[in-house]
């Protein structure tokens, strides 16, 4: 939709400044349009750096056998 910010995503899209504020909207229930700025990086993709990390009732169940 023309004029609309992009909805949340995580990390970063390939080639985006680091160093500029990340705004994201649909975090407040209440009101989806209330923009929210992060100012910091929390996450930092470097790319095939993948941690998976299975449910505990499928630790003690299904991949245990």
């Amino acid at each position: 939709m023309p004029g609309s910010q992009a909805p949340l995503r995580a990390p970063r899209e390939r080639g985006s400044a680091t160093d500029a504020p990340r705004v994201i909207t649909g975090t407040d229930p209440l009101d989806t349009n209330k923009a929210f700025t992060i100012d910091s990086e929390f996450v930092i993709s470097r790319g095939g750096e993948y941690f998976f990390s299975p449910p505990i009732s499928a630790l003690s169940g299904r991949l245990s056998t």
